[in-house]
């Protein structure tokens, strides 16, 4: 494929600004770049190819995402601002937003919901000991909100979404919330044995 698109596209695939322009993960493909018509003109490309080895392209679940920054006087159909609003941004690749920030949220979120599933377990006093319960935290809610995190390029602010999202949590699990309940995250951490 490389060899076949070296007119259209560098090979290896990495443009100008060292961003990746493909990249995969079991059957699925991604192929990346801030020109629309090169990704349409390698979709008949890849299916020929692809062909040969009998895999198949399913044209149905075929996606195109232009990356791009907006710049400052970009605007919508309705006329608002596109900067840090841009389409790619809700995007998903391998289970992860393609930007940072917005993946943050969004794993925060399923932090949230993946907590509220074990809320039972959290509220059982000392009926379940604390260990026992930040063990179940760290294998059901931990992973899914560090889920694919390497690929992050978060800023600290953004990290620290997580960081309040993670020490909430742990305040409900051994029963410290405010207002009823004041700890520091010092406190919270030595507590928690992290």
């Amino acid at each position: 494929m490389r060899a076949v698109t070296i007119t259209i596209r560098p090979n290896p695939p990495i443009a100008d600004n060292m961003m990746p322009l493909e990249w995969g993960y079991a059957d699925d493909v991604d192929f990346v770049n801030e020109d629309e018509d090169v990704l349409l003109q390698l979709l008949p490309i890849c299916k020929e190819i692809l062909k040969e080895w009998n895999l198949y392209v399913n044209e149905s679940k075929t996606e195109f995402t232009k990356v791009y920054l907006a710049g400052k006087d970009d605007v919508d159909a309705k006329g608002e601002p596109l900067r840090h609003r841009e389409e790619w941004r809700k995007s998903k690749s391998l289970v992860s937003k393609l930007c940072s920030k917005t993946d943050i949220l969004h794993r925060c979120n399923l932090g949230n919901l993946a907590f509220q599933n074990y809320k039972k377990i959290w509220m059982q006093g000392t009926k379940i000991n604390i260990k026992t319960k930040l063990e179940i935290y760290e294998a059901q809610v931990t992973s899914v909100m560090l889920y694919n995190c390497n690929s992050w390029a978060a800023t600290q602010k953004e990290l620290n979404k997580l960081n309040v999202t993670h020490r909430n949590h742990l305040r409900q699990i051994i029963g410290m919330q405010w207002p009823k309940a004041v700890i520091s995250n010092i406190a919270l951490y030595k507590r928690c044995e992290l």
